[in-house]
This record gives C-alpha cells, sequence and structure tokens, in this order.
C-alpha cells in the first residue's frame, strides 16, 4: 500500500466519522450521488459516494467519473494531512478539479 492510499483510505474514516456525527452533514448528502476520482499522475483511486456513504474505494482510474481530481501525490497528502488548504494548492495551480460548482461545494468537505 502506497502513503497516498494509505492517506486516502484514512480519509474515508475521517469521513464515516463526520457523518456518524455530524447529522445535518449526512442530511446534506442524502440523495446525493458522485462518482470521484483522483489522478496523482503516478496513482489512480476512484470511489463512489452515495447517500453519505463512501463505497467501492479501488486503485485505478475511472473514464466517467463525475467529480475528477487531478494533483501530484505530495499535494494530495499535503492535503490530506491538513498541511495545505485546497484553496491555496488550487491558486498554485497545485490542484485541478473538473465538476460542477455545486458538487465542489459538497466534495470539498471530505479534504
Amino acid at each position: 500500500m502506497t502513503e497516498l492510499e494509505e492517506k486516502l483510505l484514512g480519509a474515508v474514516e475521517k469521513f464515516k466519522a463526520k457523518i456518524a456525527e455530524k447529522p445535518d452533514y449526512k442530511k446534506e448528502l442524502e440523495g446525493w450521488k458522485r462518482s470521484v476520482l483522483i489522478d496523482s499522475g503516478e496513482e489512480k483511486y476512484h470511489f463512489l459516494i452515495e447517500d453519505a456513504q463512501v463505497k467501492d474505494f479501488q486503485a485505478g482510474p475511472m473514464e466517467m467519473a463525475d467529480i475528477k481530481i487531478f494533483s501530484d501525490n505530495q499535494t494530495l497528502i499535503g492535503l490530506l494531512d491538513g498541511e495545505i488548504s485546497p484553496m491555496k494548492a488550487y491558486a498554485k495551480k497545485q490542484l485541478q478539479l473538473k465538476a460542477s460548482l455545486s458538487d465542489v461545494l459538497k466534495i470539498r468537505k471530505f479534504f
């Protein structure tokens, strides 16, 4: 298991805990279904967020993802560790997102 995969799996667990602790957040994501691709250039992972749950986390590409996140391993690990903010990474063009604005606003809570 790579460091990035380990960090992503940790983020999934934090997401699950946040959903359990914050009913408002869970309610906001109920009925919402999106496929997500995270592409570091070196590694690719994808998963599904459906009804406030992360499902089917897998290594590998996904062609038709609703939300695509592009960055490098170092930046993604920094984001997941809280060492860099998503806005700072985006402003420095270290993070690229391909998604609708409403999806970006929801997925930002994942980081």
